[in-house]
Parts: C-alpha cells; sequence; structure tokens
C-alpha cells in the first residue's frame, strides 16, 4: 500500500498505521507499506535506535508488514543525506541512501550510493527514493535483482499544476520499465500541500491508481512479476519509446460520486456477464476475470474479495468489494484507452 499522508512525528506514524491495520481482516492486511519521501520528521542517524524504527517495528512485527518508512534527514560528513529505512517483523532491516539528490546533477553525484535491495519477509525489496527512479541506470540495475520496487517520492506542490498530467507523467515512465523488467513499482508521493500527489502501484500489465491526490493506494500485487496481459497483437506503435507500455488494465479507486453510469449488465458473485460481445466478466474471493467460450482470457488480483462487476457506458467495468471497495476498470493499449472485447475476441 502506498500510505499517502504529510510529514509528522514518529509516534504519530504508528497510531496511524495500528489504526488501519486493525480495522482491516486479517487476509486482506497489506504486507508492505511505502511511506512518502519525507514522511518522517526525526533527523538520523538512521539505526535500531531511532524513533521512527522504534515506532514501526513493533507494528510490522504484530501485523506481519513490511514497512519502507518514507525518508529522513541525516548529516554524514560535509553533506546531508537523505535516508530510507526498511523495517519487518525482526526490526531495522537495512537503510538505503538516495543517490540522486537533484534533477540538474551529473552522473558522478550519482555514482556514490549502495544498491538498495533487502531481504525481507516478503522476498527481495528494492528501494528507490523520488529521482532516483528517473534514471534508467539506477532502475535497471535494481528492477535486475529484486521483484518489487518500493519508491518514496516527493513532487513539489505547485497549486497551479494538474495533478492529473503529474501521475500521468510518472505512470507512463513507471509502466513502462515495469513491463520492460517484469517488476512491481509500488510508488508514495506526500499529498498536497506538501506534494502532488502522484502515488500508484504498477506491476507489468496493471496499473493502480487513486481516486484524488491525497488518497492511499491499495493494490494486490501478483505472486509473478513475469505475468502479462494476453491480447492481440497491437497494431499501432507509438513514435515514443515510453508510450509503447504494451495491453494494460488500468484500475482506479472510484469515488460514489465520480462513479461513471452503469448499464443495466450485472456480474454478481460467481456469475458472469457479457461486457461486449463474446467477452464475459466476473468476480470471485481473488478478484475479477475475463473469459471467452475457450476459457479465462486475464485475472486480475484485487484488494479485498469483489461481490459485484457491472459495465459502463464508457466501456470499463465498475468492481465493488465485499469491504466497501469500488474501483474501475479499463484496457489500454500503448497508452491508448480500448474495448475489452478488442484484447481478446476469437478469430473468426
Amino acid at each position: 500500500m502506498a500510505a499517502s499522508a504529510m510529514p509528522r512525528p514518529a509516534p504519530a506514524w504508528g497510531r496511524l498505521f495500528r489504526e488501519q491495520l486493525e480495522g482491516c481482516e486479517e487476509s486482506r492486511r497489506p504486507r508492505l507499506l511505502v511511506l512518502p519521501e519525507g514522511g518522517v520528521l526525526e533527523p538520523g542517524p538512521c539505526d535500531a535506535g531511532h524513533p521512527i524504527v522504534c515506532e514501526l517495528a513493533p507494528i510490522a512485527k504484530e501485523f506481519n508488514v513490511v514497512i519502507v518508512a518514507g525518508t529522513l534527514l541525516t548529516q554524514e560528513e560535509d553533506r546531508v543525506s537523505c535516508i530510507c529505512p526498511v523495517i519487518d517483523a525482526g526490526g531495522l532491516v537495512g537503510c538505503y541512501r538516495k543517490r540522486t539528490q537533484s534533477a540538474f546533477v551529473g552522473r558522478e553525484a550519482y555514482c556514490k550510493g549502495q544498491l538498495g535491495v533487502f531481504d525481507t519477509a516478503i522476498g527481495k525489496v528494492g528501494v528507490l527514493v523520488c529521482l532516483d527512479i528517473e534514471e534508467d541506470n539506477l532502475l535497471r540495475e535494481t528492477a535486475a535483482q529484486c521483484a518489487i520496487i518500493a519508491n518514496p517520492a516527493h513532487i513539489p506542490y505547485v497549486s497551479t499544476g494538474s495533478w492529473q498530467i503529474a501521475v500521468e507523467s510518472m505512470q507512463r515512465r513507471l509502466e513502462w520499465w515495469s513491463c520492460a523488467m517484469g517488476v512491481h513499482i509500488v510508488r508514495c508521493d506526500l499529498p498536497p500541500p506538501g506534494g502532488m500527489g502522484c502515488s500508484m502501484v504498477v506491476t507489468p500489465c496493471e496499473t493502480f491508481l487513486a481516486t484524488g491526490a491525497r488518497d492511499h493506494v491499495l493494490a494486490a500485487l501478483p505472486a509473478s512479476p513475469r505475468r502479462r496481459t494476453m491480447a492481440w497483437q497491437i497494431v499501432r506503435t507509438r513514435s515514443e519509446r515510453l508510450d509503447n507500455n504494451w495491453t494494460r488494465i488500468q484500475v482506479r479507486t472510484s469515488a460514489g460520486s465520480q462513479r461513471p453510469p452503469v448499464l443495466e449488465v450485472e456480474s454478481p458473485s460467481g456469475q458472469t456477464g457479457s461486457i461486449g460481445g463474446e467477452i464475459s466478466c466476473s468476480v470471485d474471493e481473488d478478484g475479477v476475470f475475463w473469459s471467452r467460450s475457450d476459457g479465462i482470457v486475464h485475472r486480475l488480483p484485487m484488494p479485498e474479495p469483489c461481490v459485484h462487476a457491472q459495465g459502463t457506458s464508457e466501456g470499463s467495468v465498475l468492481v465493488l468489494g465485499r469491504f466497501g471497495g469500488a474501483w474501475e476498470v479499463w484496457p489500454t493499449q500503448n497508452r491508448e484507452r480500448v474495448m475489452f472485447e478488442h484484447l481478446w475476441r476469437q478469430a473468426s
């Protein structure tokens, strides 16, 4: 889960996480929590005695969760460094030092740090802080050694800026690299007015987005990052490399007032509803799946068991969870919106 929240003292983070984790059924509690860059107020050094480690380590143990605890500042020799603690049930697993301090520095400025890949209770987790993930070499070397990258981030807030444009700009890059390297990416940005709130969870074939800039992003990461969306061959190649992100399923948390108008076709749990032509959409305990006469063509894991799915007049599917969650789901190919039947229609 990308826990987008404003910076606060360590005890306040502890209270927030305990409240949220206690409010979740055990089966749907997140196994990974990522805080934003700059989320920790107490300065370093980053060690087992730091307040954020002392506060979050007992929570990690009690709820069996891995916490990538944003960043804190620490004085190191002649510079102030941005440090990210990684915590699991055993305590402080390690710390990662941000390697790209500015968008305008040269290559020599980010080669001094160490690779941030940590052995945790959920496997190898890589860490790249904010601008680190915008450096191809850093992203490539980290993705080659882990299945999940946590990306605490801070895009400075601009009151006249567009949240949607900011999200799409970062989404474009992360989708391409996630699919190219076969890695899940969990990005957590400070919400307004601290940052632009560009949090998201990206897998090689799905993207989970929040309703707005101040919302958390909860996603179900598939066990294998090597999976892809099976679909008809994409016929249009875009001129910009990062626009060629193959076939993807977009998943956006849906607030009640922002849900698209639904059609009469519905899919209660265990049943099937047509969403166009020969393609059917169904829901179950694990999420959503699409099928046709020769079997299931794609399965979408969701953060909670799903009980209802409805086609919308816009060609997407509105999915309802057992515990109150709601998501709008739609497909894209090379960043252009398409229809589900275009992905999986059978040859005539």
